[in-house]
């Protein structure tokens, strides 16, 4: 059989012709790696693995399953991506642990959505069997891509209380799929996904509760075509580009069909890694670990030529004017926040809340969140009743009237009806609104549910007190009474401030800050901004980085960069009014003239809107009797990312010399109170880095950062970079964590180094990066470092001299022979000039290996015979036996 394989192969190699080869092992064989199949050469070694054959198109066949069901989908490629993260499984929250996965998604389809046939990808919000099912129900995909923990025979999904979900394939079918809606191709990132339930010590299936087939056999016994799937554990970055890279062929490709994907995507991520140019980690040969499995051919996805649907967005909900309500049909992120206040608004968090206060700074999105909630409440037949800015009780109980009045007209209660007359009572302002809002409590809030949204509440606030009050007492007093008898009825608030009511009811109140957005959630909304999407990936990067995850100063970058002309209403409005304060009269024909297509203007003008947005200034003024608030601010907006605790005490602690086993810090009285102040104000953001409450991070925003470091003195920032540098050494020397965590905190180190100016100490933890990038085999990262590096130093100092020796080796080591020469014979001329013999010695040993791995033997002895000479003037034996041993090769 392999020489008739081996004879069939070579006849299409000879053709130059796709081979394709289907493999339909028995049960009990399924769970052998069969991608790894070789054939035997004529000198008895194996031969390159077929599934890596550039000929071969090596695929799983299951047959006898009937008919392969046929659903045309039209173009273009359409990608439903459905994210299973419960918290519990999850140690640093799911939208750290997914937001490299979803960027590169994101990267692979770029080149097709801006040609004229764009992909389409929507990323569920909740990583449910339901959630999944009801946009299948709405809408056509041609690839559902599932990602998530996963075991053999069952995927770990969330149930709608963020606790994880073990989904067998039987029930997943059955509660995801509809009739005559499934998906021609389903990928299952999950690891272990092609294979069958585990066995018990007797050879039977565990009980799980019930023996478990193959999850991706199930799926094609369901009526699936093509099923993407893995057989072993696989690494997260491995998974990400050979997902990244089947869906760029998808895409792109003339015929987009999934076992041609499939194939060229795990060819090329081999090829880069084998090449040493793979991103991220190229240490782990994983190409046997997916599996195309199909049920019959394997056909094109859709056809290029013909045309494509247009595909229409999600309604929006209808709220109060005011409110803003982005077209987020395609909201992604705020995946734990959004569930964390669902999980409030629907009872099924915490006891005895009466709803949740979204507070934060200006323009972060509290009301874009708020909106989606209310999307999937209103999905649930919940009644929801909105006011935004400025209100009073009148307004609110005249809005609650109305929308209970508008839901009893649509059950077709007659105007003689008791409840409509309930309902047009509440809005009655010559009633008491206390005996108005008992008619509420005791006719209405018992009934259907409501959620009643205030908006934009920080309108009504006063100045004043450890935290906010309401400017009106009536305003305070209904919501106080609220909050304590809310019966099926919940508040959400956004305001830019946390609050404070009567009695303490604003304890009954679950209060969330918003922090700043991802770079993939970024991404998402450049899509929405036609100015920022325009750019080039390297100025959107440069754009998020400048700006930061704040998704209105984004939004007055893009109307900048588009001449005024914004793609929300809105915000052309909000930048129109700051202009006029400014003294400019026409703001319209400025917005035309200023910084249309130049990014540096652009960027300065929308961080100075964000920040007069968000009153700074104002914030600023209130941290003037908190005692280390200012300080802490400043030390906290030197950070790049993320710090704990420590990382703040850091800025403000008085380190000690010998501290022994523990932290080499005295943090001062205030502490606490600082960071609660600046919480308080929403200028320090916790970050939900993991499940645990005690593994809270800090992070300032980063336009908010900027502008604080900007005000501050410079001898002040370069000090509070010196002890951010600090603090990220004591963590690599102390904390058990992984080397990767290592080496990303002395990224983080080296850049504080440099920003305080301590050249040496940011040049020394080069070094330290170099050698550990050198093992993994990071060597053009490295070789980047270096040229960075030599920026820095003199042009002929030692230190000069040792990275571009290092130059010279990683040259050496990727084969760039004529290169490597060139930078130890500029390295050997620095130190012949500095008179530094033993490196003059090191040189030349280097000189001779380059020609001695060039076939240059007479050359390479003359370099070895220098690098004798020396080593034997300065008594260096060791140099002197390496010297001896090349000699004698």
């Amino acid at each position: 059989a392999g020489v008739a394989l081996g004879q069939a192969l070579a006849e299409a190699v000879r053709l130059g012709a796709p081979f394709e080869l289907a493999l339909e092992p028995e049960d009990d064989l399924a769970p052998l790696p069969w991608e790894t199949l070789r054939l035997p050469s004529p000198g008895g070694l194996p031969e390159a693995p077929l599934a890596l054959h550039p000929n071969v198109r090596l695929f799983r066949a299951v047959t006898g399953l009937g008919p392969t069901p046929h659903r045309p989908v039209p173009g273009p490629l359409r990608i439903l991506v459905a994210i299973g993260s419960p918290e519990e499984q999850n140690d640093r929250g799911e939208l750290l642990d997914m937001e490299e996965e979803l960027s590169r998604l994101l990267d692979a389809v770029e080149p097709a959505r801006k040609q004229s046939r764009p992909a389409y990808v929507r990323v569920l919000e909740r990583g449910t069997v339901q959630a999944i099912r009801d946009a299948l129900a709405a809408e056509r995909y041609h690839v559902l891509h599932v990602t998530c923990h996963a075991g053999p025979g069952v995927l770990v999904l969330e149930a709608e209380d963020g606790r994880p979900d073990t989904v067998e394939a039987g029930r997943f079918c059955a509660q995801a799929f509809l009739p005559g809606r499934g998906v021609p191709v389903v990928v299952l990132a999950g690891c272990a996904t092609a294979l069958g339930g585990p066995e018990a010590a007797d050879g039977t299936a565990a009980a799980l509760p019930a023996a478990l087939p193959g999850f991706a056999r199930e799926l094609l016994a369901k009526g699936v075509p093509a099923v993407v799937a893995m057989q072993a554990p696989v690494s997260d970055p491995y998974a990400t580009e050979l997902g990244a890279r089947f869906y760029r062929s998808l895409a792109v490709a003339e015929r987009p069909d999934p076992l041609t994907a499939l194939v060229e995507a795990r060819r090329s991520v081999e090829i880069d890694r084998q090449n040493g140019t793979l991103a991220g980690r190229g240490d782990l040969a994983e190409w046997a670990t997916p599996a195309l499995w199909l049920r019959g051919p394997s056909l094109p996805l859709y056809d290029p030529d013909l045309p494509f649907e247009e595909i229409q967005p999600p309604p929006e909900p209808h709220l109060a004017e005011g409110v803003v309500v982005r077209p987020v049909g395609e909201f992604v992120g705020r995946r734990r926040e959004k569930r964390l206040v669902l999980q409030t608004l629907t009872g099924t968090g915490r006891d005895g809340r009466a709803g949740v206060l979204l507070h934060g700074l200006g323009g972060v999105g509290k009301s874009s969140l708020s909106a989606e909630v209310l999307r999937t409440l209103l999905e649930d037949r919940r009644l929801v009743a909105s006011v935004h800015g400025e209100t009073s009780p009148d307004d609110v109980l005249a809005e609650v009237g109305r929308c209970y009045l508008a839901a009893f007209q649509e059950e077709g209660l007659s105007e003689a009806d008791p409840r409509r007359q309930l309902a047009v009572h509440l809005g009655r302002p010559d009633v008491d609104w206390e005996e108005r809002f008992d008619l509420l409590t005791r006719h209405f809030l018992d009934g259907r549910p409501l959620l009643l949204l205030l908006d934009n509440f920080e309108d009504n606030l006063v100045d004043g007190g450890p935290g906010p009050a309401l400017r009106s007492e009536d305003l305070a007093a209904l919501l106080a009474r609220w909050g304590r008898q809310p019966g099926r009825s919940r508040l959400l608030l956004t305001c830019r401030y946390p609050i404070e009511l009567p009695d303490r009811a604003h304890k009954r109140l679950e209060a969330l800050h918003l922090g700043p957005l991802s770079f993939a959630e970024t991404r998402k909304l450049l899509w929405r901004l036609p100015g920022l999407d325009a750019l080039a990936p390297a100025d959107q990067l440069r754009a998020y980085t400048d700006v930061g995850g704040h998704p209105r100063a984004l939004e007055y970058l893009d109307v900048l960069l588009r001449g005024g002309t914004g793609r929300f209403p809105d915000v052309a409005e909000r930048m129109e009014a700051a202009l006029e304060k400014k003294g400019i009269r026409q703001p319209e024909a400025w917005l035309r003239r200023a910084a249309k297509g130049n990014l540096d203007q652009a960027l300065a003008e929308a961080v100075t809107f964000a920040v007069n947005d968000v009153l700074l200034d104002r914030l600023l003024e209130k941290l003037d009797g908190v005692d280390l608030a200012h300080e802490l601010l400043l030390g906290a907006s030197v950070y790049r990312v993320p710090v704990d605790a420590y990382g703040l005490a850091w800025q403000v602690g008085e380190e000690i010399e010998e501290p022994g086993e523990g932290m080499p810090l005295v943090v001062p009285e205030g502490f606490a109170e600082a960071v609660a102040a600046l919480g308080s104000l929403g200028l320090l953001a916790p970050v939900a880095w993991s499940g645990s409450p005690e593994d809270t991070r800090f992070a300032t925003h980063r336009w908010t950062a900027d502008a604080v470091l900007r005000r501050s003195p410079a001898d002040a920032v370069r000090e509070a970079h010196r002890r951010a540098a600090r603090y990220w050494r004591w963590r690599v020397q102390r904390m058990p964590q992984s080397r990767q965590d290592d080496i990303a905190q002395l990224f983080e180190a080296r850049h504080h180094h440099r920003a305080a100016g301590d050249v040496d100490s940011a040049v020394e933890v080069t070094e330290w990066i170099c050698s550990q990038l050198d093992t993994w085999g990071a060597w053009r990262r490295a070789e980047q470092l270096c040229r960075e590096v030599l920026t820095w130093l003199p042009e002929r100092s030692g230190k000069t001299a040792v990275f571009l020796h290092q130059l010279g080796i990683l040259a050496q080591k990727r084969g760039a022979y004529d290169e490597a020469l060139e930078w130890y014979k500029k390295v050997l001329q620095i130190d012949e000039e500095l008179g530094n013999r033993a490196g003059m010695a090191n040189s030349y040993h280097q000189l001779g290996m380059v020609a001695q791995q060039r076939g240059a033997h007479d050359e390479a002895l003359e370099w070895y015979k220098k690098s004798l000479l020396i080593n034997e003037e300065l008594g260096d034996r060791k140099g002197m036996a390496g010297s001896y041993h090349q000699l004698g090769r």
